[in-house]
């Protein structure tokens, strides 16, 4: 929901972690020493450790310990030495202090495992899944934007043949090497995704029929001058469809860009057909 983001925005969670903080400082102060309150410091943050960054976070754990000293100190707290309000004041520190790393340390792990999930191990790119999440924002931004867009199913020739005479090493090596020009290729807003075995697929947003003849020409290209693609024997045939008004279900697009690719295949493959619609 809209109303969920805005409060999770990270200058927000800021105010309302500084605004929860001071309330419960004074909530501290009010209703005297006899009530411990202070687990409620957790919870701002708690938020501010996992919708913020870290070294913010950890600014709120001293903004923390200062307000819950000075509410006891202001309610009638009395302690027999000063030492006693700094070891007191220490550790509560640290507790702020271990709690909020964690909850940051669990963010970042959760961020990182979500970030893997979408990316093809062997060769870095999206993977399928992925393809498909992002695909769709791509889309929905062309058509409102009025930009075609264009979307080119790759599939290697005679990759299988590499791995039967030369060993899944090799053809792990092509893979490889085809998604290095991929990514030197192309821009950092067009979508390059690996579908699986020898597959792969490009999604190029402001791209009309010519912008994708010169884009996968020059891949092309490049991929006949990478010798250790080359060197075994492969070569791509490429499909792609260039949709002057995005649809709104990526799968049309990758259908008609697979139908294409085999057209290549079947008249010797090794090159580029590219189709406009809509």
């Amino acid at each position: 929901m809209a109303w969920i983001e805005r409060l999770t925005q990270p200058r927000m969670v800021i105010t309302l972690s500084v605004l929860c903080i001071g309330l419960i400082g004074y909530l501290n102060w009010l209703i005297g020493v006899e009530l411990r309150i202070f687990p409620l410091y957790f919870a701002p943050l708690m938020a501010a450790a996992w919708w913020t960054s870290r070294s913010i976070a950890m600014v709120l754990t001293v903004l923390s310990t200062l307000v819950w000293i000075g509410s006891l100190y202001l309610g009638g707290r009395a302690y027999s030495s000063v030492w006693v309000w700094i070891f007191n004041g220490f550790t509560q520190l640290v507790a702020f202090f271990l709690v909020t790393w964690l909850v940051a340390s669990l963010r970042t792990a959760l961020l990182r495992e979500r970030a893997l999930s979408r990316l093809d191990p062997l060769t870095g790119l999206s993977n399928s899944r992925a393809f498909f999440e992002q695909s769709q924002a791509i889309l929905s931004l062309c058509r409102r934007k009025g930009w075609p867009v264009t979307l080119a199913f790759i599939d290697l020739d005679h990759f299988k043949r590499v791995n039967d005479t030369l060993g899944h090493a090799q053809g792990d090596e092509v893979l490889r090497q085809v998604a290095l020009v991929l990514g030197e290729q192309l821009r950092d807003s067009d979508i390059k995704a690996r579908l699986g075995g020898d597959e792969f697929v490009i999604l190029l947003p402001s791209t009309d029929h010519s912008g994708a003849e010169q884009v996968l020409g020059m891949l092309l290209r490049r991929l006949h001058e990478s010798t250790k693609i080359t060197v075994s024997g492969v070569t791509a045939s490429i499909g792609a469809v260039c949709a002057m008004d995005a649809p709104h279900d990526v799968e049309v697009l990758v259908r008609a860009a697979d139908d294409l690719m085999y057209e290549v295949k079947a008249h010797g493959r090794d090159g580029v057909r590219i189709k406009t619609v809509g």
